[in-house]
C-alpha cells in the first residue's frame, strides 16, 4: 500500500489537471475551444498509450536487474530505453507536426474548431519527447523502490500546467496571450521542468539508474534489449491502445 499510493496519487492528480485545463479553456475560450482540445487529446491519449507499454516494460526489467543487484544491466536498459523513446519522440513530433490536420479530420473534428485544434495539436506534439523521457523516468524510478518522487513530479507539473493556462491564454501580466495554444504551451514548459527536476534528482541522490561517463554509450539502443522491451510492451501498450480505440 506505501509503494501504491503514490503512484495512484499520481494518476488522481494527472486526471484532476486535465479537468483543471478543461475549465480554463471551456470558460476563457468557449466550446470551440473546448472542442478542439477534445478531439486533440484523442490523438494524444493514444500515442501515450502506445509509450505506457514500453515504460512499464523497462520497470520490469529494471525490477529484475535490481533484484539481482546487477546495477550495470539496470543503467543498460534505462539507457537503451531512453535512446529509443528520444527517438520516437522525436519522429512522432515531427511527424504530427506535418500530419495532424489530416488525423484531427479523420476524427471528423468541427469545421470551426479545426484551426483552433490544428494549433494546439501542433505544440501538443512537440511536448512529446519531455512527456515520453518524464513517463520513463517515473516508471524507471518505480522500479528501483521509488513511487513518492514520481509523485512530487505530478504535482509540480499540475501545479505549473494548472497554473499558467490562464496566464498564457489570456496574456495576464507580462505572458504572452496565445488564446488555446497558450493551454498547449503552458503544458509543454510544465512538462519540461518536470522532466528537469526528475534528472536533478536523480544525479543529485546518485541513483542506480544515473549515467556517468563511459555509461552514456547505454544511451545507443541495443538491439537485444529493445526486442525485451518490445516483446513485453506490445501487450500492455496495445491493452491502452484497444481503450483509446474505444473512445
Amino acid at each position: 500500500l506505501l509503494f501504491a499510493l503514490p503512484t495512484l496519487g499520481a494518476n488522481v492528480l494527472q486526471s484532476l489537471n486535465s479537468s483543471i485545463n478543461t475549465v480554463w479553456v471551456g470558460n476563457m475560450l468557449g466550446e470551440t475551444a473546448l472542442a478542439a482540445t477534445s478531439n486533440s487529446g484523442f490523438v494524444m491519449f493514444l500515442t501515450f498509450a502506445a509509450m505506457f507499454g514500453l515504460s512499464m516494460a523497462t520497470t520490469i526489467l529494471i525490477g529484475q536487474a535490481m533484484g539481482r543487484r546487477d546495477i550495470e544491466a539496470a543503467r543498460r536498459t534505462l539507457g537503451s530505453s531512453v535512446g529509443m523513446v528520444t527517438l520516437i519522440g522525436v519522429v512522432l513530433a515531427i511527424i504530427g507536426w506535418a500530419a495532424v490536420g489530416h488525423l484531427l479530420r479523420l476524427l471528423a473534428t468541427p469545421g470551426g474548431a479545426l484551426p483552433q485544434a490544428i494549433v494546439y495539436s501542433r505544440v501538443m506534439f512537440l511536448s512529446l519527447p519531455s512527456v515520453f523521457l518524464t513517463l520513463l523516468l517515473t516508471s524507471a524510478l518505480r522500479g528501483v523502490g521509488d513511487a513518492v518522487t514520481p509523485l512530487r513530479a505530478m504535482i509540480l507539473n499540475v501545479l505549473l500546467d494548472a497554473g499558467l493556462n490562464p496566464f498564457f491564454i489570456a496574456g495576464i501580466g507580462p505572458f504572452p496571450k496565445l488564446g488555446i495554444e497558450g493551454s498547449a504551451v503552458a503544458t509543454l514548459i510544465a512538462g519540461i521542468v518536470s522532466l528537469g527536476y526528475l534528472l536533478f534528482y536523480i544525479y543529485r541522490k546518485d541513483l542506480a539508474i544515473r549515467l556517468r561517463g563511459a555509461e552514456l554509450r547505454f544511451l545507443k539502443p541495443d538491439p537485444a534489449l529493445i526486442a525485451t522491451v518490445v516483446k513485453l510492451g506490445i501487450p500492455m501498450g496495445l491493452t491502452m491502445i484497444v481503450m483509446s480505440g474505444g473512445m
